[in-house]
């Protein structure tokens, strides 16, 4: 009996694992594949699409060849070739942080900021990392960009969050009642119910919730896991719409 228990608990180990990076994978996959959906539904010309991720390796301290690395990892699930003359260090050094932040332009649509900040204030040694993917193409492939950037932390066991953001345009100012059926619209088509919204000064933003997305966040005291606003620009004659799950996080 002994002698089994190392198995047993070997076995635990990797079943706890694996259920931790298949909800994982759950969320950021449910995520993006809602938002491509919901955002399929508005009409509207995509601008940009970013995704944004934050994790945290606990015992763990980043150095400039893991960061590096980490970065071309990304860099290739995206189907991209990786030069590390490229990519634009800066190190980050402070009473209470050290890390670096980077810069990486993989083609004329996407490019990437990784941040890893290395907590010196601690007894125990612990990295925060931020990775921005962006993509400004008119076709931008949302599931595939989470799953690259999700894929990498994954690879090294690091736990992290997911936030995904479209953007997206529409020639001309849409009346009230038009985003209004527009958001109904794109929320109906992946299950989500309003939670809250508010029309504010020509911004309208709508929060909802759907079970087709894994995970939620609290938002006065309710649960949120997609957001869309739009706002009409009197200077291009166009209203752009702002789809994210589960926030908005950029300005708009």
């Amino acid at each position: 009996m002994k002698r089994s228990f190392p198995v047993i608990f070997a076995f635990v180990l990797v079943i706890s694992i694996s259920m931790i990076l298949i909800q994982q994978e759950k969320h950021y996959s449910s995520a993006a594949q809602a938002v491509e959906k919901a955002f399929s539904e508005t009409g509207a010309a995509a601008v940009s699409s970013e995704v944004y991720v934050r994790g945290k390796a606990e015992e763990k301290v980043f150095s400039r060849k893991d960061a590096r690395s980490l970065l071309e990892d990304i860099v290739k699930r995206t189907g991209a070739k990786y030069s590390k003359d490229i990519a634009v260090f800066s190190t980050v050094d402070n009473d209470y942080v050290e890390g670096i932040e980077i810069n990486y332009i993989i083609d004329e649509y996407k490019s990437i900021k990784l941040s890893v900040a290395n907590e010196t204030n601690k007894d125990t040694a612990s990295t925060s990392l931020a990775v921005s993917l962006l993509d400004t193409s008119r076709m931008p492939s949302v599931r595939s960009n989470a799953a690259a950037v999700a894929g990498s932390l994954e690879k090294r066991g690091i736990e992290f969050e997911t936030n995904i953001s479209v953007t997206g345009s529409v020639d001309g100012k849409m009346e009230k009642e038009e985003i209004e059926a527009l958001y109904t619209r794109a929320f109906r088509s992946i299950g989500a119910n309003d939670v809250e919204g508010i029309d504010n000064n020509g911004l309208v933003s709508v929060s909802a919730f759907s079970p087709a997305i894994g995970d939620a966040v609290r938002v006065n005291g309710k649960n949120v896991n997609l957001n869309m606003a739009a706002r009409y620009n009197s200077y291009e004659d166009k209203t752009y719409i702002w789809l994210a799950a589960p926030v908005i996080t950029i300005e708009y």
